[in-house]
C-alpha cells in the first residue's frame, strides 16, 4: 500500500510536467491524467467495492466547475447522478 501511495505522489509531481511539454494547452488531457490517478487510488484504497463509474465520478468532484468539467465530452449529468446516489445511499458509519 505504501508503495502505491509513493507512486501516486510521484505521478502527481512528474506527470503534469510531461503532459505540459507534449500538450501545453490541453486542459482536458491534464484533467484526464489526474482523474485517472485519483480514480485508481480510490479503487485501491476502497478494495474495489464499487464500479469504475463510481470512482470516476468521485474523482471528478474536485474538477467540477472548472474548464475541464465544461468539456463537451464530460457526462456531467451521469457524474452528478452517481455522486448524489452515493450521498443518499452509502452508509456513513465513521468510528472517529
Amino acid at each position: 500500500m505504501i508503495s502505491k501511495v509513493v507512486n501516486l505522489i510521484h505521478a502527481f509531481k512528474v506527470g503534469p510536467t510531461a503532459i505540459l511539454k507534449v500538450y501545453p494547452n490541453s486542459v482536458s488531457l491534464k484533467a484526464a491524467y489526474f482523474i485517472t490517478l485519483i480514480k485508481n487510488a480510490l479503487k485501491d484504497i476502497d478494495n474495489y467495492q464499487h464500479s469504475d463509474a463510481f470512482y470516476n465520478a468521485i474523482a471528478w468532484i474536485g474538477f467540477k466547475n472548472t474548464e475541464a468539467w465544461n468539456d463537451p465530452s464530460v457526462n456531467q449529468a451521469q457524474i452528478d447522478s452517481i455522486i448524489n446516489n452515493a450521498i443518499s445511499n452509502e452508509t456513513h458509519n465513521c468510528p472517529n
